[in-house]
Protein backbone atom coordinates (compact mmCIF):
# COMPACT_ATOMS: atom_id res chain seq x y z
CA UNK A 1 0.00 0.00 0.00
CA UNK A 2 2.80 2.39 0.91
CA UNK A 3 4.60 1.73 -2.39
CA UNK A 4 1.38 2.27 -4.32
CA UNK A 5 0.68 5.56 -2.50
CA UNK A 6 4.21 6.85 -3.11
CA UNK A 7 4.05 5.89 -6.78
CA UNK A 8 0.71 7.66 -7.15
CA UNK A 9 2.00 10.78 -5.39
CA UNK A 10 4.99 10.99 -7.74
CA UNK A 11 2.92 10.22 -10.84
CA UNK A 12 -0.04 12.47 -10.06
CA UNK A 13 1.61 15.27 -8.07
CA UNK A 14 5.38 15.57 -8.31
CA UNK A 15 5.97 14.86 -12.01
CA UNK A 16 3.17 17.12 -13.27
CA UNK A 17 4.43 19.93 -10.99
CA UNK A 18 7.96 19.63 -12.37
CA UNK A 19 6.57 19.57 -15.91
CA UNK A 20 4.66 22.81 -15.24
CA UNK A 21 7.78 24.37 -13.72
CA UNK A 22 9.88 23.35 -16.71
CA UNK A 23 7.31 24.81 -19.08
CA UNK A 24 7.26 28.06 -17.09
CA UNK A 25 11.04 28.36 -17.28
CA UNK A 26 11.11 27.61 -21.00
CA UNK A 27 8.13 29.63 -22.22
CA UNK A 28 7.90 32.58 -19.82
CA UNK A 29 11.19 33.08 -17.97
CA UNK A 30 13.81 32.23 -20.60
CA UNK A 31 12.51 34.62 -23.30
CA UNK A 32 12.90 37.62 -20.97
CA UNK A 33 15.94 36.43 -18.98
CA UNK A 34 19.32 38.13 -19.20
CA UNK A 35 21.92 36.28 -21.32
CA UNK A 36 24.68 34.30 -19.56
CA UNK A 37 27.29 37.01 -20.14
CA UNK A 38 25.12 39.42 -18.12
CA UNK A 39 24.34 37.13 -15.19
CA UNK A 40 24.75 38.38 -11.63
CA UNK A 41 24.30 41.74 -9.93
CA UNK A 42 26.91 43.44 -12.07
CA UNK A 43 24.51 43.65 -15.02
CA UNK A 44 21.86 45.50 -13.01
CA UNK A 45 21.52 49.24 -12.25
CA UNK A 46 23.25 50.17 -8.98
CA UNK A 47 25.24 46.95 -9.05
CA UNK A 48 28.36 48.24 -7.32
CA UNK A 49 26.34 49.69 -4.45
CA UNK A 50 24.50 46.37 -4.11
CA UNK A 51 27.83 44.55 -3.89
CA UNK A 52 29.17 47.02 -1.33
CA UNK A 53 26.09 46.57 0.86
CA UNK A 54 26.37 42.79 0.57
CA UNK A 55 30.04 42.97 1.59
CA UNK A 56 29.13 45.16 4.56
CA UNK A 57 26.36 42.76 5.67
CA UNK A 58 28.48 39.63 5.26
CA UNK A 59 31.86 40.89 6.52
CA UNK A 60 31.23 44.20 8.40
CA UNK A 61 33.94 45.74 6.17
CA UNK A 62 33.50 48.94 4.20
CA UNK A 63 35.55 47.93 1.15
CA UNK A 64 34.98 47.73 -2.58
CA UNK A 65 34.30 44.52 -4.51
CA UNK A 66 37.69 44.95 -6.18
CA UNK A 67 39.45 45.16 -2.81
CA UNK A 68 37.63 42.07 -1.55
CA UNK A 69 38.49 40.15 -4.72
CA UNK A 70 42.14 41.11 -4.32
CA UNK A 71 42.15 39.75 -0.76
CA UNK A 72 41.02 36.44 -2.21
CA UNK A 73 43.67 36.46 -4.92
CA UNK A 74 46.39 37.35 -2.40
CA UNK A 75 45.31 34.58 -0.02
CA UNK A 76 45.24 31.96 -2.78
CA UNK A 77 48.76 33.01 -3.80
CA UNK A 78 49.93 32.75 -0.17
CA UNK A 79 48.36 29.30 0.25
CA UNK A 80 50.10 28.10 -2.91
CA UNK A 81 53.45 29.39 -1.63
CA UNK A 82 52.89 27.70 1.73
CA UNK A 83 51.87 24.48 -0.02
CA UNK A 84 55.03 24.57 -2.12
CA UNK A 85 57.21 24.89 0.99
CA UNK A 86 55.33 22.12 2.81
CA UNK A 87 55.39 19.91 -0.28
CA UNK A 88 59.16 20.28 -0.55
CA UNK A 89 59.54 19.33 3.12
CA UNK A 90 57.16 16.37 3.13
CA UNK A 91 57.06 15.12 -0.46
CA UNK A 92 60.34 16.34 -1.88
CA UNK A 93 58.77 18.64 -4.48
CA UNK A 94 57.68 22.27 -4.50
CA UNK A 95 55.68 21.93 -7.74
CA UNK A 96 52.07 22.62 -6.70
CA UNK A 97 50.54 20.57 -9.53
CA UNK A 98 52.68 17.57 -8.57
CA UNK A 99 51.86 18.04 -4.89
CA UNK A 100 48.14 18.06 -5.68
CA UNK A 101 48.52 14.99 -7.90
CA UNK A 102 50.30 13.10 -5.12
CA UNK A 103 47.74 14.14 -2.53
CA UNK A 104 44.91 12.87 -4.75
CA UNK A 105 46.46 9.65 -6.08
CA UNK A 106 49.09 8.32 -3.66
CA UNK A 107 47.58 5.43 -1.64
CA UNK A 108 49.80 6.39 1.31
CA UNK A 109 47.74 9.57 1.65
CA UNK A 110 44.53 7.61 2.22
CA UNK A 111 43.30 5.52 5.13
CA UNK A 112 43.57 1.76 4.76
CA UNK A 113 40.85 0.59 7.14
CA UNK A 114 37.62 1.86 8.69
CA UNK A 115 39.08 1.56 12.18
CA UNK A 116 41.84 4.01 11.28
CA UNK A 117 39.27 6.65 10.32
CA UNK A 118 37.37 6.19 13.58
CA UNK A 119 40.54 6.24 15.71
CA UNK A 120 41.77 9.45 14.05
CA UNK A 121 38.35 11.10 14.50
CA UNK A 122 38.32 10.24 18.22
CA UNK A 123 41.90 11.47 18.63
CA UNK A 124 41.15 14.78 16.88
CA UNK A 125 37.96 15.36 18.89
CA UNK A 126 39.78 14.66 22.17
CA UNK A 127 42.53 17.09 21.17
CA UNK A 128 39.96 19.78 20.38
CA UNK A 129 38.06 19.24 23.64
CA UNK A 130 41.20 19.71 25.69
CA UNK A 131 42.16 22.87 23.81
CA UNK A 132 38.90 24.84 23.66
CA UNK A 133 38.89 26.17 27.26
CA UNK A 134 42.01 28.14 26.37
CA UNK A 135 40.29 29.88 23.47
CA UNK A 136 36.57 30.18 24.33
CA UNK A 137 34.88 31.61 27.41
CA UNK A 138 31.44 30.10 26.80
CA UNK A 139 31.40 26.33 26.23
CA UNK A 140 28.51 24.00 25.39
CA UNK A 141 26.88 22.04 28.16
CA UNK A 142 26.16 19.22 25.72
CA UNK A 143 28.78 16.59 25.01
CA UNK A 144 29.92 15.74 21.49
CA UNK A 145 30.94 12.21 20.59
CA UNK A 146 32.14 10.40 17.49
CA UNK A 147 29.59 8.09 15.89
CA UNK A 148 30.11 5.94 12.81
CA UNK A 149 27.40 6.14 10.14
CA UNK A 150 25.48 2.94 9.53
CA UNK A 151 25.87 1.20 6.19
CA UNK A 152 22.25 2.04 5.36
CA UNK A 153 23.45 5.65 5.07
CA UNK A 154 27.19 5.74 4.43
CA UNK A 155 27.41 4.77 0.72
CA UNK A 156 25.17 7.71 -0.28
CA UNK A 157 26.29 10.21 2.37
CA UNK A 158 28.96 12.86 2.73
CA UNK A 159 32.30 12.11 4.40
CA UNK A 160 31.18 13.57 7.75
CA UNK A 161 28.62 15.85 9.36
CA UNK A 162 27.46 17.18 12.73
CA UNK A 163 24.22 16.03 14.38
CA UNK A 164 23.13 18.21 17.27
CA UNK A 165 21.79 16.69 20.47
CA UNK A 166 18.30 17.21 21.92
CA UNK A 167 17.52 20.20 24.12
CA UNK A 168 17.07 17.99 27.21
CA UNK A 169 20.64 16.61 26.84
CA UNK A 170 19.29 13.05 26.94
CA UNK A 171 21.98 12.10 24.43
CA UNK A 172 25.14 13.83 23.22
CA UNK A 173 25.65 15.56 19.93
CA UNK A 174 27.44 13.43 17.37
CA UNK A 175 30.32 13.92 15.02
CA UNK A 176 29.09 11.52 12.34
CA UNK A 177 31.91 9.93 10.34
CA UNK A 178 31.75 7.89 7.16
CA UNK A 179 34.09 4.88 7.20
CA UNK A 180 32.78 3.40 3.94
CA UNK A 181 35.56 2.83 1.38
CA UNK A 182 38.36 4.07 3.67
CA UNK A 183 40.84 4.05 0.80
CA UNK A 184 39.02 7.12 -0.58
CA UNK A 185 39.36 9.14 2.68
CA UNK A 186 42.43 11.41 2.86
CA UNK A 187 44.49 11.23 6.06
CA UNK A 188 45.63 14.83 5.70
CA UNK A 189 42.06 16.18 5.88
CA UNK A 190 40.98 14.24 8.96
CA UNK A 191 41.87 16.74 11.69
CA UNK A 192 40.61 19.82 9.82
CA UNK A 193 37.40 17.94 9.04
CA UNK A 194 36.91 17.00 12.70
CA UNK A 195 37.58 20.54 13.94
CA UNK A 196 35.12 21.97 11.40
CA UNK A 197 32.28 19.48 11.90
CA UNK A 198 32.55 19.07 15.67
CA UNK A 199 34.76 21.12 18.01
CA UNK A 200 35.28 24.03 17.78
CA UNK A 201 33.13 24.16 14.62
CA UNK A 202 29.48 23.23 14.44
CA UNK A 203 29.26 22.01 18.04
CA UNK A 204 30.16 25.41 19.54
CA UNK A 205 28.07 27.10 16.85
CA UNK A 206 24.89 25.03 17.27
CA UNK A 207 24.94 23.66 20.83
CA UNK A 208 25.49 27.10 22.35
Amino acid sequence: RFAADVTAAVRDGVKPAFARYQALLRTEILPVARPPEKAGLVALPGAIECYRKAIRVQTSLDITPEELHQIGLDDVAKYRRDLAVLGQKVLGTSDVAEIQRRLRTDPAMQFKAAGEIEAKAREALAKAKSAIPGYFGILPKAECEVKVMGMHEAPQSTIAYYRNGPLDHSRPANYMINTYQPETRPRYEAEALAFHESIPGHHLQIAI
